[in-house]
């Protein structure tokens, strides 16, 4: 039986052959009773990912669940996602609370300025992807503590399959450690807080569409510290949250006087 299912004959199988061979030898599908048995949608899919690399098939284990996921709440059915679907699939899909859902909704979907009052499943992944797993995952884990953060291979493993708890396929074990040693580039067993930012924003963030294996390609590389005391991880996080501050800045300086008045500093830390 065993020698049956482990289809590429390394000792072990992942936890979609494992399902797979639950659902048709026990469950609801078992072959040995049904005859010309149609493969559902999620089996049809899965098979879809057979032959990919590994950051490929990571990127579409999570985006091809979302696409599904996020169109449940698209409550109009329009195939766009307005500030109210927006806000429900903060809390319900990644179960954010009530300041994370103000700091997404305030911080990147403020639609005043915008033609389309609505973000695209595109957009909208890319943005929710890149924040919850840089700020807010990172926050809630370490708090403000990430001077020298760096991860093992079980503590990204961990990281990255407790924070998916919203897909019904998470990234294995396995898939987890080949985009591990992906990123590892110098193969000491670990990667730092900066390769792991990097990652996310590349593959899963708003540089989603490049999908490239070799993370010496990785873009926006953060610039290493060259302030005395600020270590390369603090530069990195600083940077993050620079852009997104000076346009909290940038709306209260009446007039883009390039600094703020009495009136305007009050407005702004009220």
């Amino acid at each position: 039986m065993w020698s049956e299912i482990d289809l590429n004959k390394s000792g072990w199988i992942t936890y979609e052959v494992y399902f797979l061979f639950l659902k048709y030898y026990f469950g609801s599908q078992n072959i040995v009773f049904k005859k010309n048995t149609e493969l559902d949608e999620w089996d049809e899919w899965l098979l879809t990912l057979k032959g990919l690399g590994p950051i490929d098939y990571f990127v579409r284990l999570i985006l091809d669940q979302l696409r599904k996921i996020f169109l449940l709440y698209d409550t109009n059915k329009n195939l766009v996602f307005e500030i109210d679907e927006i806000e429900t699939i903060l809390k319900s899909v990644f179960q954010l609370d009530e300041n994370e859902v103000s700091y997404v909704l305030y911080s990147f979907f403020k639609f005043e300025s915008k033609q389309d009052k609505f973000a695209t499943f595109e957009e909208l992944v890319a943005i929710i992807l890149e924040v919850f797993f840089i700020e807010i995952v990172i926050k809630r884990k370490y708090k403000e503590d990430t001077v020298g953060l760096r991860f093992s291979l079980q503590q990204f493993i961990t990281l990255i399959r407790d924070n998916t708890f919203f897909l019904r396929f998470r990234p294995d074990q396995e898939l987890c450690t080949k985009v591990f040693q992906i990123i590892d580039t110098n193969r000491d067993g670990w990667i730092t807080l900066i390769e792991y930012i990097n990652f996310i924003r590349q593959y899963l963030g708003r540089g989603l569409n490049v999908v490239d294996e070799n993370p010496k390609k990785i873009k926006d590389q953060p610039k290493p510290s060259t302030v005395p005391g600020v270590s390369a991880e603090e530069l990195a996080f600083i940077e993050l949250i620079w852009g997104e501050l000076k346009k909290y800045f940038d709306k209260y300086d009446i007039g883009s006087k390039g600094y703020l008045n009495e009136t305007e500093l009050k407005a702004f830390v009220v």
